[in-house]
């Protein structure tokens, strides 16, 4: 079995989300809209369920999560296809 790497314990959930990919998470017209449900979550990242492909390593911004108004940073760290869908990890930036 492989060695948990995860620095905060994980909580199931299930929450829809607005995420987007590319520009600077601040200007609009670069932002590219996906949905998506949050399935499980920490203080440091969350598994995305995503209909799209993603890339590692591409920052990625969500809206909605835990009632935030304001978007949530993170980078992709880990990404699984499974029966047309993906699984992606998400790694927050700016944890404290």
């Amino acid at each position: 079995m492989a060695e948990e790497k995860r620095k905060f314990p994980r909580e199931a959930t299930s929450v829809e989300v607005v995420y987007f990919i590319g520009g600077d998470g601040v200007r609009e017209p670069e932002r590219i809209h996906y949905f998506g449900t949050v399935t499980d979550m920490s203080r440091g990242g969350a598994r995305l369920l995503a209909e799209q492909p993603h890339r590692l390593h591409e920052h990625i911004w969500l809206q909605g999560l835990r009632g935030a108004a304001d978007v949530v940073p993170g980078q992709i760290r880990w990404v699984r296809g499974e029966d047309e869908r993906y699984h992606l990890g998400v790694e927050f930036l700016n944890v404290t």
